[in-house]
């Protein structure tokens, strides 16, 4: 039996994904723009280490 000539496509909805990619984002932008100073440390780790900082607290850093 002879099977050339097939085409095999696989489609995934991605809509959620997107939708959730697009709200982190707008997130993620606005806590950048926060003229509060934000810390985020990673809790789970020991010491719990500093991921990430905005911005703002860098301004705060800087001034102290």
């Amino acid at each position: 039996m002879r099977l050339e000539g097939l085409i095999y496509t696989v489609a995934h909805d991605i809509t959620a994904r997107k939708q959730t990619e697009e709200k982190l984002h707008l997130l993620e932008r606005a806590i950048a723009a926060a003229s509060n100073g934000i810390v985020i440390t990673d809790a789970q780790a020991p010491d719990h280490p500093i991921v990430y900082v905005n911005p703002s607290f860098e301004r705060i850093l800087v001034k102290v």
